[in-house]
């Protein structure tokens, strides 16, 4: 207990930050289907690519082309 209330002192909670969205609104207003989805966000915050599922293996290098692209 100590030791995590040091930590939190000293890096803040991580969680503090985390918004509700209890009604689903985000989730449907960027088109979510649920869990496991991952996202690539352009600097611009422009969804460029939605996963829906885990990621697999063979997958890694299309989605890390989808990173690069957003990159650009």
């Amino acid at each position: 207990q100590e030791d995590l209330q040091a930590f939190l002192a000293r890096n803040g909670n991580p969680y503090a930050r985390i918004g509700a969205d209890d009604v689903s609104a985000v989730q449907l207003a960027i088109g979510s289907s649920g869990v496991p989805e991952s996202f690539v966000i352009d600097g611009k915050g422009v969804i460029r690519y939605q996963h829906i599922g885990d990621i697999r293996p063979e997958q890694v290098p299309m989605i890390l082309a989808k990173l690069r692209e957003a990159a650009e």
